[in-house]
């Protein structure tokens, strides 16, 4: 599918931009958008977990994603400015194994999945 259609239509649900605000529908649909490589899916799945908005809280997986959101952001600015100070808050409220797993999650799904420049 349309990946970054896909992020769109959970970021909608997860703002609550015209619909209700929904987190179920908007964790569905940023991970297809993420999965599929699009940024901003990338920033707002991490996010999600980031604020307890996903299953559960999980600042791991959120640096995973945010971290993920930089690199395939590339010169997107309305990305990079966004997810900057997320990946900040997440590294400083991780243990450094933690920071290597995520890190290395991070390098193994850019492997699977390489930047398209």
């Amino acid at each position: 599918g349309d990946h970054f259609s896909q992020s769109y239509y959970g970021l909608i649900h997860y703002q609550g931009s015209g619909v209700l605000k929904n987190d179920g529908i908007a964790l569905v649909w940023t991970k297809r958008g993420a999965e599929g490589g699009d940024a901003t899916g990338m920033m707002v799945y991490g996010v999600m977990f980031l604020e307890g908005r996903a299953l559960t809280r999980n600042i791991e997986t959120a640096y995973k994603w945010l971290l993920l959101a930089q690199r395939y952001g590339g010169d997107d600015s309305s990305v990079q400015d966004k997810v900057k100070g997320y990946v900040e808050y997440a590294y400083t409220h991780l243990g450094e194994l933690a920071r290597i797993d995520a890190q290395r999650a991070a390098a193994k799904f850019e492997e699977a999945m390489p930047i398209q420049e």
